[in-house]
């Protein structure tokens, strides 16, 4: 059974590996290791030792206390009570990068599409997705949005 702390810091790795855009295989290149040992890390099966680990934020281009950053504390995790997925963490790298103005904007939108003015679930929107993505006016959830917007 992998210890806590070999949980934390190999969904640590996992979440800047991910950031930094390398896959396992270019990972364990540098690391001289197997793509399967650089899951295994990740996971928390196998255990990093010290040199490793160095080595590891090194790659990262992080401080090797950065791996250990926010340990004990609850970590984001999806609905099913998985990890963030790789595409969850990449989208959320490029809203990271966005400027503030047009980071604001996007998540505006983002918030918007999921309810309607009032907070409430936009009814049309979830009617629309039940019926693939369009009403019975043919409109899809986003357009309805924005014609109630204008």
């Amino acid at each position: 059974m992998p210890h806590p702390t070999d949980i934390h810091v190999g969904r640590i790795v996992r979440e800047t590996r991910v950031a930094r855009g390398l896959s396992q295989t270019e990972m364990g290149e540098r690391l001289g290791v197997s793509f399967q040992q650089v899951q295994k890390y990740e996971k928390g099966t196998n255990r990093m030792g010290a040199s490793r680990l160095l080595a590891t934020a090194n790659i990262l281009n992080v401080p090797v206390a950065a791996l250990f950053e926010g340990l004990g504390e609850a970590r984001p995790m999806q609905a099913n009570g998985k990890p963030p997925s790789r595409r969850a963490i990449e989208i959320a790298t490029i809203i990271d990068a966005m400027p503030p103005k047009k980071r604001a904007a996007f998540l505006t939108i983002v918030d918007f599409s999921e309810t309607g003015r009032d907070g409430t679930p936009d009814a049309p929107a979830v009617m629309a997705e039940s019926a693939g993505g369009r009403d019975r006016s043919g409109l899809t959830a986003a357009s309805q949005s924005a014609a109630r917007v204008a």
